[in-house]
């Protein structure tokens, strides 16, 4: 117990880099929740490594939901994300974490997904001239409506519960889109990712969200659902 420490750094690209030495009880249940998360998915093209630290980062996810935790100057843990509108709408430019780590506007538009946005008005010198309301979460109700109906990360063949995922927004906000139950979708960490790299759409078929693979998936672009969803059981993966 004496020998546990945890050293952590970011490198000149803002990669965090972590080193850890645990007891033998924490180790076991750092290596079970791990195993847990980071099995190999259908269709999975993450190495070995890329899947463990995105079962690293769903444990931190799902830690930032925890009632429990404690307060940092008054509010409960987060990311603080600095970046100008306009920079935001056309997701080009670098916005900056409280800690003054860059983090590109693509990044930011995800986060933006589901997360409270604090608009400032700022004066010529940099100066805040008025501050709004957070707002653009979606409510208690909206994510329970949301769990009824994805019964999880929505994309086809995930099984991350409603408790793993994020809200996203189908329409993004910037360009108008409402934070209203048929335009979210549940996500994973990881497939939420997905949807902002790669080039997947989200319709919606009688209420359902449905997914259209990008070409280089599917050169038919064959709507797929997660067969959670698809009560009828037809075009499930």
């Amino acid at each position: 117990m004496a020998q546990r420490s945890v050293k952590m750094g970011t490198d000149e690209h803002g990669h965090l880099h972590l080193i850890g030495s645990f007891d033998t009880l924490t180790g076991q249940k750092i290596q079970s929740l791990l195993h847990a998360l980071a099995k190999k998915r259908a269709g999975d093209e993450r190495t070995t490594e890329q899947r463990y630290a995105d079962a690293f980062a769903e444990v931190v996810d799902l830690a930032l939901t925890a009632k429990a935790l404690p307060t940092h100057g008054g509010e409960r843990p987060q990311v603080i994300v600095t970046i100008s509108y306009a920079d935001l709408m056309a997701s080009l430019g670098t916005g900056f974490t409280a800690w003054g780590e860059p983090i590109s506007a693509g990044l930011a538009r995800q986060i933006a997904c589901d997360a409270n946005i604090l608009p400032v008005l700022l004066g010529g010198e940099g100066r805040p001239l008025d501050v709004g309301r957070s707002n653009r979460t979606a409510t208690p109700a909206m994510r329970k409506g949301l769990a009824v109906r994805d019964k999880g990360c929505a994309f086809p063949g995930c099984d991350r519960p409603p408790a793993w995922t994020e809200a996203h927004h189908v329409v993004h906000w910037l360009h108008g889109g409402e934070t209203k139950i048929d335009n979210l979708v549940l996500l994973c960490s990881h497939h939420h990712h997905v949807m902002h790299d790669e080039g997947w759409e989200i319709v919606f078929e009688d209420g359902i969200p449905t997914f259209i693979p990008p070409r280089w998936v599917d050169p038919d672009q064959k709507p797929m659902r997660n067969v959670r969803v698809d009560l009828a059981g037809e075009s499930a993966v």
